[in-house]
């Protein structure tokens, strides 16, 4: 969660959704029929995985947004290095973990998730909406910060009124880490 100082209003939130195994095969079908919120369905397509369960091996983000005022390289870099230890954390609950996919609904994250790693997946060429993928442990692996450094960011000057504050979100916790002094992520 990305926080505002003064306020405490959230700017920025993520949320990583580990998926029942029988789940998976929706990641290989058109996104824009494959997500409860993009389809007139009242049930969910993708079921969450059981904590401990070894067959789940894909985690979906199921989102992850900044508020466009806060969309700095430092935001952003400080955003996925806490996915980064989000996943890590969610290997002791799921041990298999391999896939990571995502689904670009707005073009603006475009450029940024090819610079994660993420590559489209399955033929999607009439919509808009398109299913990511990227390996669990090529994700790990990356310094965010070399990563993303090319690109650019066009807000500026936001970072000094926001905390940051971690918390297991693919659990629905509600309770919040205090931010650290020295302004780092809170684990």
């Amino acid at each position: 969660m990305l926080r505002r100082c003064d306020t405490s209003a959230a700017v920025g939130f993520y949320m990583l959704y580990p998926t029942a195994s029988e789940c998976e095969e929706k990641f290989f079908l058109p996104a824009s029929n494959s997500l409860y919120l993009s389809s007139t369905s009242t049930i969910d397509p993708l079921k969450m995985a059981t904590p401990g369960n070894p067959d789940c091996t894909s985690v979906l983000v199921r989102s992850w947004m900044i508020d466009t005022p806060y969309i700095t390289h430092q935001n952003v870099c400080r955003f996925l290095e806490d996915v980064q230890q989000t996943l890590l954390g969610m290997e002791a609950d799921f041990p298999n973990l391999w896939d990571l996919y995502a689904m670009t609904i707005h073009p603006s994250y475009q450029e940024l998730s090819m610079a994660i790693g993420f590559q489209k997946i399955g033929d999607q060429t009439n919509s808009c909406v398109s299913w990511l993928y990227t390996s669990v442990d090529q994700f790990l692996n990356l310094a965010m910060d070399k990563a993303i450094s090319k690109l650019e960011f066009r807000c500026h000057g936001a970072e000094s009124r926001v905390t940051y504050s971690h918390t297991d979100l693919y659990r629905f916790s509600v309770g919040f880490l205090p931010t650290p002094p020295n302004g780092s992520v809170a684990r």
